[in-house]
């Protein structure tokens, strides 16, 4: 899950949190716990459950810290990991590829499959082969073939 600006609370474990991130699996729940616990939060991890009340495979993760924001504290390079380094949006997200570039620089590759497969990709910031021009609006047009 990216990260969003919107605050949102909940009980976990009987304790009011602030969510963090929600339908996350255990990989990445361990991720977040270990990331959010070295910088001194209380983390609480519980399993979702379904409207039938049945546990789900998927978890949400909270903490005790009711101001917390997640998106303001990584952007506000306020998260740090254990060699000194902050954490950064990509290192968050766990995009592949360098972390340590700043949020403004990284760029987002469009798919080279879905490329070839429509002319114009959703605002797609290359000039692909078989593109005549980077696209710039939302609109995905069948690619025709030459």
């Amino acid at each position: 899950m990216a990260l969003k600006g919107k605050h949102t609370i909940a009980e976990i474990e009987g304790v009011r949190c602030t969510v963090v991130e929600t339908g996350v699996n255990d990989e990445r729940a361990n991720f977040l716990k270990g990331i959010l616990e070295f910088n001194g939060y209380t983390v609480k991890v519980e399993k979702e459950k379904a409207k039938d009340g049945t546990l789900l495979e998927t978890s949400v993760i909270g903490l005790t810290d009711l101001l917390f924001n997640p998106t303001v504290v990584v952007y506000q390079h306020k998260l740090f990991l254990k060699d000194g380094k902050e954490v950064t949006p990509a290192y968050w997200n766990q995009w592949p590829g360098d972390w340590d570039i700043p949020y403004w620089q990284v760029r987002r590759e469009p798919d080279a499959e879905l490329c070839q497969i429509f002319q114009h990709c959703c605002y797609c910031p290359l000039l692909l082969p078989g593109h005549l021009y980077p696209c710039k609006s939302y609109i995905s047009v069948p690619y025709q073939g030459d």
